[in-house]
């Protein structure tokens, strides 16, 4: 990778973290204001902490290649100057070799003090070598010296890039410490109330687990009788529309190829809910699934699709409010936790177009998302773009 492409990708990066800081601050400012959240407020701090220390190691990895850039240029700036100075004492060699042959002020004598054509044709041609040597000696002072200029005016701006980076670490620093002390204090608060904490994080884990299984089974059985269907001989009384039509499988193929690079399902957010079995962020001893991602992001923000398809279910859950399903062939999107619908069951829908708004509870914003192939669950983070 390219110096330019690699700290174009650092600073997009950065900002992206810088993003993600925002939208767990906003949650953390609404949460200390009421002691009934202080779960929400832990897990936002918490999150931040992490976020914080990715965005340190990426201004110090821009640092780094701040510093391999100016020792580069150092090494470049040095070469320049030798180069100038050779360049510098060619030239003036050649100007007293000039003035010693009197050659710039009697180049008619010169030649005219010629014994014979022969010779006035070659003192002429060596005349002319010797004038656009000349021509070429300046102009490649003149070159060097623009290149030196410019590889000092970059020598400047890295300086001046790094001690501003230096300056935004130490801040992000300071501000780690804090967030660490917050958690500390938080988390002891918490430990206090552990049993009512116990009772209440077996009882989300319930509706979440419980609107999993909701997503799951309507897939498999989606899944089930299209098979069925697929199966089934065509008679003219009955007809069917084919599961793996040709548009299906058009649809199915363009998001496998769309494996990484897919849009988020929100304009602004970052995950806050990983995907898979893990150890519940305060109680260890409880281990929680994740058949996708969780993205926190801005109150009222909009939910859009990740691709084209078809919605195939809206249903209402408790726990997590409207949730949505879009068909893409054999893949299948969910949205959960969603306040407002946009959309019904059998509407087409085109990449990025609103599904609903998502759900603010006890000051976090956050929408549930999962990708499904057929009866299989997969991982949304590794199909959105980075």
């Amino acid at each position: 990778m390219t110096f330019y492409a690699q700290k174009e990708a650092l600073e997009r990066k950065r900002n992206q973290l810088n993003q993600a800081i925002k939208l767990t601050k906003e949650t953390i400012d609404v949460t200390k204001k009421n002691k009934a959240f202080a779960q929400e407020e832990f897990l936002a701090l918490k999150e931040q902490v992490a976020v914080r220390n990715e965005l340190v190691e990426t201004i110090q990895a821009e640092i780094d290649q701040i510093d391999n850039s100016i020792d580069r240029n150092k090494d470049i700036i040095a070469a320049l100057e030798k180069d100038l100075e050779h360049v510098k004492e060619d030239y003036g060699r050649m100007l007293r070799e000039a003035y010693r042959f009197r050659m710039t002020q009697n180049r008619t004598f010169y030649l005219l003090s010629s014994s014979n054509f022969r010779q006035a044709l070659l003192r002429w041609r060596y005349m002319k070598r010797y004038d656009q040597y000349r021509k070429n000696q300046a102009s490649m002072i003149a070159n060097t010296q623009s290149s030196l200029e410019g590889k000092l005016k970059k020598f400047q701006s890295r300086r001046l890039e790094k001690i501003s980076l230096k300056e935004e670490e130490a801040k992000q620093r300071t501000q780690l410490k804090n967030d660490l002390k917050k958690k500390e204090k938080l988390f002891k608060l918490l430990q206090s109330k552990s049993f009512k904490l116990d009772r209440k994080l077996n009882k989300q884990k319930e509706e979440r687990e419980a609107l999993f299984d909701q997503i799951e089974n309507f897939i498999i059985a989606e899944v089930k009788n299209q098979r069925k269907e697929a199966r089934a001989p065509k008679t003219p009384e009955k007809k069917t529309v084919k599961p793996t039509s040709s548009s299906d499988r058009a649809i199915g193929d363009a998001f496998r190829k769309s494996k990484g690079k897919l849009p988020w399902p929100v304009k602004t957010g970052n995950i806050s809910g990983r995907y898979g079995e893990q150890s519940h962020p305060i109680n260890k001893k409880l281990k929680i699934r994740n058949n996708g991602i969780d993205i926190r992001t801005n109150q009222q923000a909009e939910v859009r699709t990740v691709f084209e398809g078809e919605v195939v279910s809206v249903f209402y859950d408790t726990a997590l409010k409207y949730a949505i399903m879009v068909k893409h062939g054999p893949y299948y999107s969910a949205y959960a936790n969603i306040k407002e619908t946009f959309v019904q069951k059998g509407d087409k829908v085109k990449q990025k177009q609103a599904l609903g708004i998502v759900e603010t509870k006890n000051g976090k914003t956050e929408l549930h998302f999962e990708i499904w192939r057929e009866r299989h669950c997969q991982n949304p983070a590794s199909w959105i773009s980075k």
